[in-house]
């Protein structure tokens, strides 16, 4: 927890081989942020009413703020996160009251090389298909691969899809506008390529990189990683992260059930209202999917064509697919973002392979970071 050289204060994960700073957010700029770097005197309070200011503009204030008699630390956590602590005095217990960062995996190094984060709520870490842990019982080593992991030109390879999985920074190459099957031959075209990030929607962004750090797997991030292994390697349920209890995957199918109405108010009760609709769903779909397991191979159920087309759309990068399946009286008024991820997690729900479907209470806390956002 330091002031940059350009007098900003920033949290860095400063490892033996690899440094990167994680708070404020990385993919803002300074005044993205709410910060400024043109105070010099690099000065912060925290004073006994519970404030705390900087001289970039940083600011925050405990929820008992005003009040004399509470013990009050910000404390640097071993776990890397920030905290405002006020003292319980009935129980005695230290209270969490401020964090700079409400998702552990959000900071840098918690997980390793070559790992991937996920909130369950709690973080947890998993090797990626075709790694495994460096050292059982210590991810801060991360995780080493099962191959040889230098490519050559002539090596025959495959791409693993890793869905709504990113590693932060360490790019070689950064593409906008460009298309998934372009953005996989960059990568086949550079030997220090070990992965790829594309973002379907948007700008269509591709980043290839060469060091898989700060890896991170979240319902809400608009990309995938597609993981480059020798084709030779054999991996069982692709994509799948090994370890954890949230797993997603990146085909789309169902309709959000609802009204206009439901996203007219920011409380709990729209919040739940959206969340039973899409339980509602789930069970239409679940249903769909058991009446076509019934039929013979031949006949194509409407549930399996669906998520065909979507597939297809997806690849050619259409994105018009998504306001053709939510509700018309919304009239376009709802989350992009928050749509494709009910798709994706009602999609994963009804797998054929059932190894592969989360269980509800991944579905829930999946929906419930959907939602925060809004």
């Amino acid at each position: 927890f330091f002031f940059d050289n350009d007098n900003v204060l920033r949290l860095i994960y400063d490892g033996p081989d690899i440094s990167s700073i994680y708070w404020p957010n990385p993919d803002f700029d300074v005044f993205g942020n709410g910060r400024t770097n043109y105070n010099s005197s690099r000065t912060a309070v925290f004073d006994e009413m519970g404030h705390f200011i900087s001289s970039d503009q940083l600011q925050f204030s405990a929820p008992d703020t005003g009040l004399l008699r509470i013990k009050r630390r910000l404390t640097m956590d071993h776990d890397g996160n920030l905290r405002l602590y006020s003292l319980n005095n009935e129980t005695g217990l230290w209270v969490i009251s401020w964090q700079a960062l409400s998702q552990l995996c959000n900071v840098h190094g918690i997980c390793g090389i070559n790992s991937i984060c996920v909130n369950t709520p709690d973080p947890k870490c998993s090797c990626p298909p075709g790694y495994e842990i460096t050292e059982p019982g210590d991810w801060n080593k991360g995780c080493k691969p099962m191959f040889n992991s230098t490519f050559s030109q002539s090596q025959q390879v495959k791409f693993v899809l890793l869905p709504q999985v990113d590693y932060w920074g360490f790019d070689l190459n950064f593409t906008k506008f460009t298309t998934l099957d372009s953005c996989r031959k960059l990568c086949l075209g550079d030997y220090r390529c070990k992965a790829f990030s594309y973002r379907l929607y948007g700008e269509r962004r591709c980043f290839t990189q060469g060091v898989l750090f700060n890896g991170y797997q979240s319902p809400s991030f608009p990309g995938n990683i597609y993981l480059r292994l020798p084709v030779s390697f054999q991996t069982s349920q692709l994509g799948i992260l090994h370890g954890t209890d949230l797993i997603c995957q990146s085909a789309e199918s169902e309709t959000t059930i609802g009204s206009p109405s439901i996203y007219n108010f920011n409380t709990k009760k729209t919040r739940w209202v959206y969340l039973y609709s899409f339980a509602s769903a789930i069970g239409l779909i679940e249903i769909l999917f058991v009446d076509s397991e019934g039929r013979e191979e031949h006949d194509e159920s409407d549930l399996t064509r669906f998520v065909r087309v979507v597939k297809r759309k997806i690849q050619c990068g259409e994105t018009s697919w998504i306001e053709e399946i939510v509700d018309p009286r919304l009239n376009g008024q709802f989350s992009r973002s928050q749509a494709t991820t009910i798709v994706e997690l009602g999609m994963s729900c009804v797998e054929e392979d059932r190894n592969k479907r989360p269980t509800m209470d991944s579905v829930v806390q999946a929906l419930l970071e959907c939602l925060d956002e809004s």
